[in-house]
């Protein structure tokens, strides 16, 4: 029973992360209707070089962590089923 429970909290988890990674992707998108490419370019010219690395140091680091998130849930998700199944055979 502890192992069922489990598992749907897993699968609950999928939600979350599916709907965060949508806004983030809809928000980028608006950013760059918004803005253009050339808008972008020209901000990340008129700050200061450490303000554009930090920029995109939290971008690349949140996307890390997005796919870290998606890979650790597959791996729980895997690892409850095989518990469901040790038990029931």
């Amino acid at each position: 029973m502890l192992q069922g429970h489990a598992l749907a909290k897993t699968v609950r988890q999928w939600d979350l992360i599916i709907a965060t990674g949508a806004i983030g992707f809809a928000m980028g998108i608006a950013g760059f209707a918004f803005l253009g490419l050339d808008g972008i370019f020209q901000i990340l010219n008129d700050v200061s070089t450490l303000a554009a690395a930090v920029v995109l140091s939290v971008t690349l680091a949140f996307a890390a962590l997005s796919i870290g998130a998606l890979i650790v849930l597959a791996q729980e998700r895997r690892r409850n089923g095989w518990q469901i199944l040790r038990l029931t055979t």
